[in-house]
């Protein structure tokens, strides 16, 4: 669900002043078009239809009145409360029109309707709480901090189907489509999933380790990418975390070749601000991470 740039300037203006700035055209081509090229088929909104619902929830969000906090002596309060942040309004339109290309009846691209009724199943508020549940549900994964691309990332970890290979997936008997499928969630068995859970971590730090000229990298960054490869909830991610965390420290002297994680719980300096301190850490035995380093170590054969 893409986002413009957290770089982009803004400026504040009169809660009302609803006329569309120009140079957003190519802000908001530019963060689709962003998001596509990182991970292709991700947002598949055509370009005209994206930059005019966009266009259209900008022009809605000033329509109504602004969200006093309610009456207050203090100048500078009341001036913020009755105006507007160009950047951050134009957050707020591109989320509520991808929520609404992305969510609606039928799913962009589809002939037959998901739904019965035409009324949208859900709004954009109303997707903001179910976040966090689906995803403590381990229905999805999701993060709005991808170091990749600015927006929300969803990642769906498991499917509506007839059948599912058990293991990786398990059936959840309780929740059916309006076809009839039973949805099963993307659960693999460590020893099922082992190489290539640690191949996919080990890559992943390693590309961002380059990137960052740093040893220590934020886990939580390695985590999101790890999720989005492998389809993984973020509890599932702590669970093989720890498994690897585990075997790697118990075979590290027995392998040819192995890799030896080190993982803390201090906190750059970019997670410490509000935007930081919101992202869920990893649990290791019940115990907060945010760092992660990892060595590989080679040992001779007898």
């Amino acid at each position: 669900m893409p986002a413009p740039p957290k770089s982009e300037k803004t400026e504040r203006r009169s809660w009302s002043r609803t006329e569309w700035p120009k140079e957003y055209d190519e802000i908001v081509a530019i963060s689709a078009n962003r998001a596509n090229e990182a991970f292709p088929g991700s947002f598949p909104i055509d370009h005209n239809k994206w930059l005019a619902e966009v266009r259209e929830r900008w022009a809605k969000l000033g329509s109504g009145n602004p969200p006093t906090a309610g009456k207050t002596k203090r100048k500078t309060v009341q001036k913020k409360q009755t105006t507007f942040g160009t950047r951050e309004r134009l957050v707020h339109a591109m989320r509520e029109a991808a929520v609404h290309l992305l969510f609606g009846v039928a799913r962009p691209g589809a002939r037959k309707s998901d739904f019965t009724t035409n009324k949208h199943p859900i709004p954009p508020r109303g997707f903001q709480v179910w976040c966090p549940r689906l995803d403590e549900l381990e229905f999805i994964f999701y993060t709005d901090y991808h170091p990749v691309v600015p927006g929300r990332l969803l990642v769906p970890c498991g499917a509506f189907r007839t059948t599912a290979q058990t293991p990786p997936f398990e059936p959840l008997e309780q929740v059916w489509d309006p076809r009839g499928r039973c949805l099963w969630l993307h659960q693999p068995a460590w020893t099922d999933i082992k190489e290539q859970f640690i191949g996919v971590l080990e890559a992943t730090y390693r590309r961002f380790s380059k990137q960052a000229g740093a040893m220590y990298l934020s886990l939580l960054n390695v985590r999101d990418e790890v999720c989005r490869q492998l389809r993984l909830s973020s509890n599932l991610f702590d669970t093989l975390l720890e498994f690897a965390y585990r075997d790697t420290m118990r075979t590290n002297f027995q392998l040819p070749k192995s890799i030896s994680i080190s993982l803390e719980s201090d906190i750059t300096q970019d997670q410490k601000g509000a935007v930081g301190l919101n992202r869920r850490p990893v649990y290791i035995s019940n115990v907060p991470h945010s760092l992660i380093a990892i060595a590989t170590t080679r040992t001779r054969s007898l």
